[in-house]
């Protein structure tokens, strides 16, 4: 009814199910996670879940003031991740614009707080890449740097790709007549 190997406790119940317990000789920080897996009737497999998460897609663009900017921001879970999906969170700020537009796969959640906008991207799988496109417009000159921030609860060996950046210069002025028509100096 039970066994029991080194660092390992195995049990048998009436229906013939299994549970074990096994102690690991590493130390696994919160946010990894192990899986565990039964290959035949006397090993396991004991691995280590990983989920190389990146943003991309943002880009450097001249704008005037009240111009519509467009980003199409990609969510990607790469093929080299292990383990079951991973639920992605992803934080754009974009400083001060406005949105106007946001359309996203249908299974992103998409959130806006002021000019901060948080998607969430529930059970990516690896290999897999949701899209949002995202439309947003400043009123003042200046540059902004919009960043891109990917969140997981999931080990991620490969941190570098979990920011995007690029530099938003709104350097003219759009004139707004009073018959409703933007003129551009």
């Amino acid at each position: 009814r039970g066994a029991s190997s080194s660092a390992c406790r195995i049990s048998f119940n009436n229906a013939g199910r299994v549970t074990f317990s096994h102690v690991l000789p590493v130390v696994v920080p919160p946010a990894q996670a192990i899986t565990a897996t039964a290959t035949t009737f006397v090993t396991s497999e004991f691995s280590q879940v990983r989920a190389d998460v990146g943003v991309s897609g943002l880009t450097s663009v001249d704008a005037r003031t009240y111009q519509t900017v467009i980003q199409d921001l990609r969510v990607t879970n790469a093929s080299t991740s292990s383990g079951p999906g991973t639920t992605v969170r992803v934080r754009l700020d974009t400083v001060d614009a406005g949105f106007d537009k946001i359309v996203c796969d249908p299974t992103v959640t998409v959130q806006i707080f002021g000019p901060v906008l948080n998607l969430t991207v529930p059970n990516l799988p690896a290999g897999e890449t949701r899209s949002c496109n995202v439309q947003f417009r400043y009123t003042t000159r200046g540059a902004r740097t919009v960043v891109a921030q990917v969140q997981n609860d999931t080990f991620d060996p490969v941190s570098a790709n979990a920011t995007a950046a690029a530099v938003v210069n709104v350097d003219r002025e759009t004139i707004i007549s009073l018959l409703g028509r933007a003129v551009v100096p």
